[in-house]
């Protein structure tokens, strides 16, 4: 494993995800944006009438009980069915 896989891994290990959605999502939203604090949440963007995080759906499968993975799921689908009522 190369030291970039090897800190990659330390790092989701002490703050859950740091692949590119959120390096993507910081870079068009800022430093200070965590998808786990913002998920589910409209955010004022120049570029789209509405914006919305949340997390992506492997997410939930990597729970780490089947608890956690039903309260997941609901929150995402919340998230989802939030959205499509503001696009309908």
């Amino acid at each position: 494993m190369s030291s970039l896989a090897r800190g990659r891994n330390r790092a989701r290990q002490a703050e859950g995800d740091c692949g590119p959605r959120r390096t993507a999502a910081q870079a068009l939203l800022g430093p200070k944006f965590r998808v786990t604090k913002q998920r589910g949440q409209f955010i004022e963007f120049p570029l789209a009438p509405y914006l919305m995080a949340t997390v992506h759906p492997s997410s939930i499968l990597r729970a780490p009980d089947d608890e956690t993975r039903k309260i997941e799921h609901r929150r995402f689908i919340n998230d989802l069915k939030k959205l499509a009522r503001v696009l309908s």
